[in-house]
């Protein structure tokens, strides 16, 4: 009789082990199929894979879900979804790659958000602060970036330029340095863009509401930002060279790494005590007798 219950009983545990197996197998597959798909939704959309890095001092980072920045603490590169906003401190330059198409550089004491990463309509919003960038002239695709301020927007095509926006005076600047050319258009305050005007290489435009009617001059305000814009044309070769499509995998790990690592951290805290205390509450009823 023992030995029947024995072999029903390792029966069921054979058959455990095999239900496990055939789990973890179904997981997999199911995994890999989510990679796959969502590679094939981006290659269907053409949507940019935008990343950042830190070249120097402070940079955090903010997804819409977040209600706090999350520091970036080393120089690695991490994927960047529409919504997220990326914050600099008064020492710290981002990094920001779309795919092998364009890079922009954020300068200090800035702040800029994602907003869309189609290739034929992707655009940033600057809320503070100033940024150089670098899109490519020669495309085989249709690719149209903008740069949103609170007071104006502009169409990229193929150009390198700057662009700052001041909370101080609610002025926009613009300016192409040494290729392309920007279409500018001012925001009235219901946010409709009005006439656009060209700024071609070597030239910039600032924008305001005290500004009636725009003109533009040579690169003067904006030529502070070259050096900034020599080292964007000098990173963005090597990282073009490199680039290769992130997989879904590794894409979400380093989300993670980057937006749930201080809250993966708080929720340790919240289930530790419970763990810690129970064991301390039974030592003394045993030691009474």
């Amino acid at each position: 009789m023992l030995k029947l219950v024995f072999l029903v009983l390792f029966a069921g545990f054979s058959h455990g082990q095999q239900n496990q197996q055939e789990y973890k197998q179904m997981v997999e597959q199911l995994m890999k199929m989510k990679a796959e798909t969502a590679a094939q939704a981006s290659a269907q959309t053409q949507q940019f894979e935008a990343v950042i890095r830190k070249s120097a001092g402070s940079v955090s980072v903010k997804s819409s879900q977040d209600e706090e920045f999350k520091t970036i603490e080393d120089s690695g590169y991490y994927p960047l979804d529409p919504d997220d906003t990326v914050k600099t401190g008064p020492d710290g330059y981002a990094e920001i790659y779309f795919s092998d198409r364009g890079m922009l550089k954020l300068s200090r004491n800035s702040e800029l958000e994602i907003k869309a990463l189609e290739q034929d309509d992707a655009s940033v919003f600057l809320k503070i602060g100033a940024l150089v960038a670098k899109f490519e002239s020669k495309l085989k695709k249709k690719l149209l970036f903008k740069v949103h301020t609170p007071t104006a927007v502009c169409a990229v095509r193929g150009t390198e330029f700057a662009a700052e926006y001041s909370n101080f005076n609610k002025e926009t600047a613009f300016g192409v340095f040494d290729e392309g050319e920007l279409a500018v258009s001012p925001v009235d305050e219901e946010g409709k863009t009005l006439d656009e005007v060209k700024v071609e290489k070597g030239q910039e435009i600032v924008l305001s509401p005290q500004i009636k009617r725009l003109r533009t001059a040579r690169l003067a305000r904006l030529a502070k930002h070259r050096a900034m814009m020599g080292e964007v044309k000098k990173r963005f070769p090597l990282y073009k060279k490199r680039w290769r499509p992130m997989d879904f995998q590794r894409r979400e790990k380093m989300r993670a790494a980057l937006l749930k690592r201080k809250i993966r951290q708080q929720d340790d805290e919240q289930d530790a005590p419970p763990v810690k205390k129970s064991p301390r509450k039974h030592k003394p009823a045993k030691r009474g007798p």
